[in-house]
């Protein structure tokens, strides 16, 4: 009796020994599920904040890619305005150019015309000198001439007073050698 009360025993323990083992495995098996389901959520959660840091990192990268792109445009348009800038300038200073030399041939123009008016009123000038001088030379002539002919007048008057002056004289010669014949001849009569 001892020993059917020892065996029930040992297999109430035997039993309790194979209840607390499958108590233990339910056990292990809940904990390891549970440690399975914490590794998965911390995978999901290092999944997750892996994304976000793949994410943060490509907006990042995204908002630096935008920066330079808006610095690269902003050079670029600078750089668009520096030579619509450096254009206008170039067509001014051209535009600058071009009224100088306008001007230049302008003035250059203007004092040929001045030159040929100054050497045409020159030649006149000269012309009016020569033909004063002209009229002046035959003035001249004229006057000399005139006084030549004054002269010659003045000879031919002197000439002829001093023929008449002469016949004047032969004429009293001849009337006082008349006289004196006639008056020598009176005697003798």
């Amino acid at each position: 009796q001892n020993r059917s009360r020892d065996d029930a025993h040992l297999l109430w323990l035997s039993a309790g020994w194979e209840e607390a083992q499958r108590r233990a495995a339910v056990e292990a098996r809940r904990e390891a599920e549970a440690a399975a389901l914490e590794e998965q959520r911390r995978a999901i959660a290092a999944e997750a904040e892996a994304k976000l840091a793949c994410e943060r990192a490509a907006k990042e990268a995204e908002r630096l890619a935008a920066e330079k792109q808006a610095r690269a445009d902003a050079r670029a348009a600078a750089a668009a305005r520096n030579a619509a800038m450096a254009e206008e300038e170039r067509r001014k200073e051209e535009a600058a150019k071009k009224r100088a030399e306008e001007e230049r041939a302008k003035l250059l123009a203007k004092a040929a015309e001045q030159k040929a008016a100054k050497k045409e009123a020159k030649e006149k000038n000269q012309k009016a000198k020569k033909a004063k001088s002209k009229f002046k030379l035959e003035e001249e002539r004229r006057v000399q001439e005139a006084a030549e002919l004054r002269m010659e007048q003045e000879k031919a008057a002197q000439l002829a007073g001093e023929q008449e002056a002469r016949r004047v004289e032969t004429a009293k010669r001849e009337a006082a050698a008349r006289d004196g014949a006639t008056g020598r001849a009176a005697p003798q009569q």
